[in-house]
């Protein structure tokens, strides 16, 4: 019997400290869930995104590589991801015909980069414009104008942006576009509009 209640003595007496738990984070509240921070290098952070409360779709690009969709703008529950977006995105240039104030043609063509979902102007220049074959490094090539007046447009991704140049002027940057760190891109024929 005394050996029983020293060791219900000690049990009682050490379990508390021993079993102690952190106390529950706070719950996000209503208009937010538990969400995991961008990232995936070691273990997941969790935040909370007020983002759940809102209805509109958005994409997410994966640790595994692939686009999740989400049906609000916060990251799907338990998705551990790189950036906000699609893994893969499409960069090309755009062109459309310049028109003058009272809506004639100006002979010139304006050009823009698109990359993902966004749109930039890069230049105007002479037209027409035409496709040419890409250099390694190259994700499109465009040839604006005619003869010894013509012009050369690149564009390429260089680092953590896209840019585009006129090869011309000894690859002076006429545009750049940040992209996500580890954003693939898609090389896309120049679309016209």
């Amino acid at each position: 019997m005394k050996h029983r209640l020293s060791l219900a003595l000690v049990l009682s007496l050490g379990a508390p400290a021993a079993l102690a738990q952190p106390a529950p984070a706070p719950p996000c509240g209503p208009m937010a869930s538990e969400v995991f921070a961008p990232g995936c290098d070691g273990p997941g952070v969790l935040v909370c995104d007020t983002g759940a409360s809102l209805p509109a779709g958005s994409s997410w690009c994966g640790c595994d590589g692939r686009t999740h969709e989400a049906a609000s703008m916060a990251p799907p529950s338990g998705l551990r991801y790189r950036f906000r977006g699609a893994c893969e995105v499409p960069a090309r240039f755009e062109l459309t015909p310049e028109r003058s104030a009272r809506n004639t043609l100006t002979g010139r063509v304006v050009v823009f980069a698109l990359v993902g979902n966004g749109i930039a102007e890069a230049t105007r220049e002479v037209g027409p414009c035409g496709t040419e074959p890409t250099q390694p490094g190259e994700l499109s090539r465009l040839r604006c104008g005619s003869g010894a007046r013509s012009t050369v447009l690149v564009l390429r991704q260089a680092g953590g942006a896209v840019v585009v140049t006129r090869s011309s002027s000894a690859g002076a940057e006429l545009l750049r576009l940040e992209v996500p760190v580890g954003q693939r891109l898609l090389a896309g024929a120049p679309r016209r509009f």
